[in-house]
C-alpha cells in the first residue's frame, strides 16, 4: 500500500516537473474566435505559466514549446461550469 502511494507521488512529481519545465508555450496558426470581433482571424497565442500573456496576429512570440494549430479553432469557454447556464431543461 505504501509502495503504491510512493509510486503515485513520484509520478505526480515527474508530471509536474515536465509541466514547470515548459512554463512558456505558443499556440501558432490558430483560427481564433475571441468573442470581441465578429469574424475569426489567424493568430498566435503566448501562454506564460498557464495564463494567456499575448495574442498576436503577425509575429510568432518566442516560447519554450510551440504547438502548430493550423486548421484548428480556438474560442473562449462557452460553458461556465459553476452556473446553471446550458443546464436548464426547456419545456416544449
Amino acid at each position: 500500500m505504501i509502495k503504491n502511494k510512493l509510486l503515485l507521488a513520484y509520478i505526480i512529481l515527474a508530471f509536474n516537473a515536465a509541466f514547470i519545465e515548459s512554463a512558456n508555450m505558443v499556440i501558432k496558426n490558430a483560427e481564433i474566435y475571441d468573442g470581441i470581433e465578429n469574424n475569426s482571424y489567424q493568430g498566435h497565442i503566448l501562454i506564460r505559466e498557464g495564463v494567456i500573456a499575448k495574442i498576436s496576429k503577425t509575429s510568432v512570440p518566442y516560447a519554450d514549446k510551440v504547438y502548430d494549430a493550423k486548421g484548428k479553432i480556438i474560442t473562449p469557454g462557452f460553458i461556465a461550469p459553476d452556473t446553471q447556464i446550458g443546464i436548464v431543461k426547456l419545456e416544449l
